[in-house]
């Protein structure tokens, strides 16, 4: 649907579904009576499913916006790492400690690039069936402008691996293998 400046209705233009790797389809307008073909190479991009239209990634993160990491786990104490002039640290010990800039600049690309696997529930009010009532790993991150995010970790009753942002009611699977971007042991981020 489209508004044209100067018609008082909007264009509204209906392509037929093209076969799977059709170069041609039926388009209609609204506005006239006749039948089109178009023709494309991309047709198939016009067909876009409600998921097509969602964001894939895991996070949007910048790593200059952030200013705390913490990483939550059930099987050993929280790792948490904290930003100072531009560099890096871990807590031990009641002391900061340089932190691993490699592995944290694996950490953020493992956010920003990984791709969900399918979208699992739009609404978060089953989230034992995923096993994201006691989530196994949370991430959790504040930004410079104080505000926080938080990424939780479930594994459903297939095994399978499930993700949810605190602030969304999407549940979506995700690879297992995202997980070892996301050391929960601290001695891996010295």
């Amino acid at each position: 649907t489209l508004e044209v400046a100067g018609e008082t209705k909007p264009l509204k233009i209906s392509f037929q579904k093209p076969l799977p790797d059709a170069k041609s389809t039926v388009a209609r307008t609204s506005d006239r009576s006749s039948i089109f073909t178009a023709t494309s190479d991309s047709l198939s991009d016009l067909m876009a499913q409600p998921n097509d239209l969602r964001d894939d990634k895991l996070a949007r993160v910048k790593e200059k916006d952030l200013e705390e990491i913490v990483i939550e786990s059930i099987s050993h104490p929280d790792v948490v790492l904290k930003r100072q002039n531009d560099s890096w640290y871990l807590m031990r010990h009641g002391k900061l400690e340089p932190a691993n800039g490699n592995r944290l600049e694996i950490m953020v690309e493992a956010l920003t690039t990984h791709r969900i696997r399918e979208f699992s529930s739009d609404s978060a009010s089953d989230l034992a069936t995923y096993g994201l009532t006691r989530p196994f790993l949370s991430l959790i991150w504040k930004k410079t402008d104080k505000s926080q995010e938080k990424l939780n970790f479930g594994q459903g009753g297939d095994g399978g691996v499930f993700a949810n942002l605190e602030k969304q009611s999407f549940v979506y699977r995700v690879a297992a293998g995202v997980l070892a971007a996301f050391p929960t042991d601290p001695v891996k981020w010295k």
